[in-house]
């Protein structure tokens, strides 16, 4: 019988020394709260510097004219079916408030293409 409880206390005593130790508790920390505000624009677009897209302008045609990695700034207003654009790689659409693109449900798309780094703020 003596014999047993020394095979089960080695036994326990294996156990405890080869299990991993237990993680210390941490406090519980408080829920982030929900922000409501609207996401900060990119700091290029804060400086409103760059080739302005207004609402009669083929927005094609005018990214078609410029390098890439250039900045736009599609300016207020509704761009009805002027607004489908495959932009070059690095290029940064910035709008300005009250810009709206709509494509009449006629455009399938404001922005396709494969470049690369394009920023839509």
């Amino acid at each position: 019988m003596a014999s047993g409880a020394v095979v089960l206390g080695a036994v326990a005593a294996f156990i405890l020394l080869t299990r991993p130790p237990t993680p210390t508790p941490h406090p519980p920390q408080a829920p982030a709260a929900a922000s409501t505000a609207e996401p900060l624009p990119s700091a290029v677009c804060l400086t409103g510097v760059g080739v302005p897209i207004g609402t009669d302008d083929d927005a094609q045609s005018v990214v078609n004219w410029h390098q890439a990695g250039t900045t736009y700034v599609i300016k207020a207003g509704t761009h009805l079916r002027n607004f489908s654009v495959q932009p070059k790689s690095g290029d940064t659409f910035c709008g300005e408030p009250g810009a709206v693109l709509d494509g009449g449900r006629s455009l399938p798309t404001a922005f396709s293409g494969a470049a690369g780094n394009v920023t839509l703020d």
